[in-house]
């Protein structure tokens, strides 16, 4: 079990800490004046993150893990341009029974189990057989129905976090259903069809194994184009 978060590290300022760590972000960059080179990182959990620096062995250490992997960290707290970092002695990849994958990425504070239900209850609402039959596709497919209840909304501008994407199609629910009623001109199942499949290609754009990254797919085509392929399908 993790005993040293993100959040806590302020409480060590200027001590050496050993914890684990996601490595959210990693660049191998050449030091001012050129001949060695540094690694520039941003260590996270479920708590937050913060940009740490491996001053010395960056060279031979970096081949030890890649982005997105859990590590292992030894260095000191400190701050640079007051802003909290860790100065980086030792890092390796974590091993597998090292760590809990639920100690490194944050998840939604809401019942899965009800955001689910309240998404289903919606489809059930509509009067529009076409548009429910296409929902049920996505919502009846176990490949889809999991991933959809797990994965965040984006890498880190809103909802990241794991049910972020759920989250946010049911808040974007309830919008447009007090809109529709204000509007009775307004296609309901079409708006809520809208609101519930706008963002469903975040599906194969980003991977949540150890940290929020884009896919290959996700950094060449994007959402929009991926969830247009998925509705066509």
């Amino acid at each position: 079990m993790k005993d040293l978060f993100v959040a806590d590290l302020a409480k060590h300022e200027n001590q050496t800490v050993v914890g684990f760590f996601v490595a959210a972000s990693k660049q191998l960059r050449m030091k001012k004046g050129g001949g060695e080179h540094y690694l520039a990182l941003i260590l996270a959990d479920r708590t937050g993150q913060l940009e740490c620096r491996m001053w010395d062995n960056a060279v031979e250490s970096s081949p030890s893990f890649e982005q997105g992997d859990i590590v292992k960290v030894k260095g000191q707290v400190c701050r640079y341009q007051e802003r909290l970092q860790i100065n980086v002695e030792l890092i390796r990849g974590a091993l597998e029974g090292e760590y809990d994958l639920g100690d490194f990425l944050p998840k939604t504070t809401k019942n899965v189990d009800a955001m689910w239900a309240e998404l289903r209850g919606y489809v059930e609402s509509f009067t529009d057989p076409h548009l429910k039959a296409l929902l049920h596709s996505f919502l009846d497919d176990p490949e889809i129905a999991g991933p959809l209840q797990a994965a965040p909304a984006a890498r880190a501008m809103h909802h990241a976090w794991i049910g972020g994407l759920l989250e946010h199609v049911i808040s974007l629910l309830g919008l447009c259903d007090l809109t529709a009623r204000h509007y009775p001109e307004i296609n309901r199942d079409l708006l809520l069809s809208g609101a519930m499949l706008h963002d469903i290609g975040k599906l194969q754009e980003l991977r949540w194994a150890s940290g929020f990254e884009y896919t290959a797919e996700g950094t060449l085509l994007g959402h929009i184009t991926i969830g247009i392929g998925m509705i066509d399908r």
